[in-house]
C-alpha cells in the first residue's frame, strides 16, 4: 500500500477511526482516500484521523453482495458508484467507468449520501429483525405503510441537517425489491454471523440527529432498539 494513487477504504462504519489510524503510516500526501461505506459521515471521520492531507472523498456505493467465505465475495446486482470531487476523482472515475462500474462526481454527494442512508434506514433493520430479503418483506400487510413512515422520519431529519433528498427518493426506495428482490442487508447479515452492526450510523444516526434537531423519529428509534438488542450481548461485547 505504500505509495497508492488511490485507497478504496471499504471497513464498516464502526471500524472507521480504527481503520484510518492502522492506515495512516503507508499514505503519502497524495494518495486518494475513498470511502466506500455506509452511512453519511465516514469521510469527516476519516478526516479527523488523517487530516487535510491525504485527500479524502465521499463514494456512495449502490450494490448487492454477500460474504460467501473468506475472500469470496458474491455479487448480485447493481454497482454503480457516486464520487465526491478531489485531485484524483476525475481519473478515478474514468478508470471505474471503463471496467464496467458506471461512476459519476457529484458537487452535491451529501445528498446522495442522504438518500443512500434513507434507504437503508427503510430496509437494513426490518430485513435483519425478520431475517427476509426485500423482495418478502415488502409483500407482507403492513410494511410498506411503515417504510413511508420511515422515509418521513428521516427526509424531516435531512431537511433540518440543510440537505436537500432527490425529488424521486420515495420511488427509488419502493423500487429497490423490485432490483434486489433476494438481498438480505447487511445489518441482517452481520447478525446472523454474531458481528456488530452498522446500525447506530445509520438508523442511529437519523435518531441522534432528530435529537439535536427536536425532531421525533419513534419508528427509527424503535427499529434501532431492537436491532441493538439483537446484537447483545455477544457481538457488542467482543467488539
Amino acid at each position: 500500500m505504500q505509495g497508492a494513487d488511490v485507497v478504496l477504504f471499504c471497513v464498516k462504519s464502526t471500524d472507521t477511526e480504527a481503520a484510518a489510524r492502522q492506515l495512516q503510516p503507508y499514505l503519502s500526501p497524495r494518495t486518494l482516500v475513498l470511502t466506500l461505506q455506509n452511512g453519511v459521515d465516514n469521510d469527516e471521520r476519516a478526516r479527523s484521523v488523517l487530516g487535510e492531507r491525504p485527500p479524502v472523498a465521499a463514494a456512495v456505493v449502490y450494490v448487492a453482495t454477500a460474504m460467501a467465505g473468506p475472500g469470496h465475495v458474491q455479487h448480485f446486482g447493481r454497482g454503480e458508484l457516486v464520487i465526491a470531487p478531489s485531485p484524483l476523482s476525475e481519473r478515478v472515475a474514468a478508470q471505474f467507468s471503463k471496467a464496467g462500474i458506471p461512476t459519476q462526481i457529484s458537487d452535491n454527494v451529501r445528498s446522495a449520501l442522504w438518500a443512500k442512508l434513507v434507504i437503508n434506514c427503510a430496509y437494513n433493520a426490518l430485513s435483519a429483525l425478520a431475517h427476509m430479503p426485500y423482495g418478502w418483506l415488502v409483500e407482507q400487510p403492513g410494511v410498506n405503510p411503515l417504510i413511508d413512515d420511515i422515509i418521513a422520519e428521516c427526509a424531516a431529519v435531512a431537511r433540518a441537517d440543510g440537505v436537500q433528498l432527490p425529488e424521486n427518493l420515495l420511488a427509488a426506495v419502493h423500487g429497490l425489491p423490485q432490483t434486489m428482490p433476494g438481498q438480505l442487508s447487511s445489518t441482517a447479515q452481520d447478525l446472523a454471523r454474531g458481528k456488530l452492526t452498522e446500525i447506530d450510523h445509520l438508523t442511529g444516526y437519523v435518531v441522534a440527529r432528530g435529537k439535536a434537531h427536536g425532531i421525533a423519529t419513534p419508528v427509527n428509534n424503535t427499529l434501532w432498539l431492537l436491532v441493538r438488542l439483537a446484537q447483545t450481548p455477544k457481538a457488542a461485547a467482543a467488539h
